[in-house]
């Protein structure tokens, strides 16, 4: 092991050189060129209508670096522009905010407004409706008078996104940057939101809390869960059996692309505890092994 890791630093330390950084661009596309011919071939006797349009994209893209991680491999997100999201900074607040679809999202202190602008750029593409990241369709939706948990809030967008239907939210964030912001971005909504300081998983103590704890708590069941939290999501669900399955209706949107395993996991789960389930539309193009193509997000849905 630890020779391997010297390798790792030797390496790491020869692209620093400056003869080498300039390899660097080379050694990407055909890295790229590699993998294409590999997701073409795996994929080359498909009839699936989904998997021919990540196909065609990258057929029509040759200059996009593969795997393309969360940038969906769909033409759509070119519609989008960092540049053009315009960073305010109110008067009497020291936290920069931007706006989005009429509501004012703040951002921690210390954020440079090139990664605002990013942060922002990618939660709007994430939740379009052509996107695989999209948590809702028109099929697939929140109710009026839900209340709903969100594993992983960060800027809390999406839960903006649906805040006039919501009866109360609940938004898991354990990252402290991010507290002061949202609850100022929700401050109008503050009697229907609730920042919770603690991460989701499948044990309590400490920073950590499990759903099925924190069900215990609140005095109403809860009708939706997202979670978007960096791979842990399988722990979420572990800590959510009791309720999962003594749910009478109950919505889950569950990211899964940060595992190769997570989509069939996620979905076993759900259906193993009553769940109707499907994938959003779409694929990330996530790993370098087969089949390369990812499913992004698990939905699930209980007597809805």
């Amino acid at each position: 092991m630890l020779v391997i890791h010297a390798i790792r630093r030797l390496i790491t330390r020869a692209f620093d050189l400056p003869l080498l950084r300039l390899l660097r661009p080379a050694v990407s596309r055909a890295k790229t060129r590699v993998m294409a011919h590999l997701i073409m071939r795996q994929w080359r006797d498909t009839d699936d209508p989904e998997v021919k349009e990540v196909l065609d994209f990258v057929r029509a893209r040759p200059d996009i670096n593969l795997p393309m991680c969360t940038r969906p491999p769909y033409a759509f997100v070119d519609e989008y522009d960092a540049d053009a999201i315009k960073v305010l900074w109110e008067s009497g607040q020291s936290l920069p905010c931007v706006m989005v679809d009429g509501h004012k999202v703040y951002f921690p202190k210390g954020f440079a407004e090139p990664r605002i602008k990013r942060i922002v750029t990618t939660a709007l593409v994430e939740q379009d409706s052509r996107c695989p990241h999209a948590y809702l369709d028109s099929g697939f939706d929140i109710d009026e008078g839900d209340t709903a948990v969100f594993a992983g809030a960060s800027d809390g967008i999406f839960c903006l996104s649906r805040i006039c239907k919501l009866r109360k939210a609940y938004l898991f964030e354990p990252d402290p940057r991010w507290h002061e912001s949202l609850k100022l971005t929700f401050s109008q909504f503050a009697d229907k939101v609730i920042v919770m300081p603690y991460f989701l998983g499948n044990t309590s103590g400490g920073t950590w809390v499990t759903l099925d704890d924190f069900a215990q708590q609140i005095a109403e069941p809860i009708h939706f869960l997202q979670a978007d939290v960096e791979g842990d999501e399988i722990a979420v669900l572990e800590g959510a059996k009791r309720t999962l399955s003594r749910a009478t209706k109950m919505r889950v949107s569950i990211c899964s692309y940060h595992r190769p395993s997570h989509p069939a996991e996620i979905r076993q789960i759900l259906e193993n505890n009553g769940f109707a389930v499907s994938y959003s539309h779409g694929y990330f193009i996530q790993t370098y092994d087969p089949p390369y193509l990812q499913r992004a997000v698990v939905r699930g849905c209980k007597s809805c």
